[in-house]
């Protein structure tokens, strides 16, 4: 997005249009990484090892962290997203299945 006008496109001098958004962060199962796609370039720029099967992500309000469910580790990965390092790695009673982030910095976990 441009952060002067918000829009979420720009034109490109081909007459088509560019994406502003953010890199996508993409669970990758078979590698238990997380990829990171920018959509402006069209091209994974790097990969974040995670644990085992990450299957879901949520991204925290403020943007910072990325909270990936690892589900045959049972853990759940804690990304800085400024330096995009692992920045915690907590371990779960049980398999993960999905992640989300709340308004209040709180982490709901479902299995």
């Amino acid at each position: 997005m441009d952060p002067r006008s918000k829009e979420l496109w720009k034109p490109t001098s081909a007459g088509g249009r560019r994406c502003y958004a953010r890199p996508l962060y993409l669970g990758n199962r078979d590698t238990g990484e997380v990829d990171i796609y920018h959509n402006a370039t069209e091209s994974l720029s790097g990969s974040i090892r995670v644990g085992s099967t990450p299957v879901a992500a949520a991204m925290s309000m403020d943007s910072r962290f990325l909270y990936v469910s690892n589900n045959a580790s049972s853990t759940l990965s804690v990304i800085d997203l400024n330096s995009s390092q692992v920045m915690q790695t907590v371990s779960l009673p049980s398999k993960p299945e999905g992640v989300e982030a709340g308004a209040d910095g709180r982490v709901l976990i479902t299995t």
